[in-house]
């Protein structure tokens, strides 16, 4: 994953309203997201500070985290 990458998961899961709202979808994409940058900070990528900052605005979203 890149930062670029988590960037535009990020932008994704901000713009969720209305009929484009999943959420199970959300909550996926969200642990998809978090799961990526955790690998990328293992592999000690140069940017994973960044890229960890940024996923966490995802934690600020008014988002349902469930499965079914």
């Amino acid at each position: 994953m890149t930062l670029e990458e988590v960037r535009a998961t990020v932008a994704y899961l901000a713009s969720l309203t209305g009929e484009r709202y999943d959420p199970e979808a959300s909550h996926e994409d969200t642990d998809k997201l978090y799961v990526g940058v955790l690998q990328a900070v293992a592999e000690g990528h140069p940017d994973a500070v960044e890229m960890a900052t940024e996923a966490l605005k995802v934690e600020t979203f008014d988002l349902e985290r469930w499965y079914a």
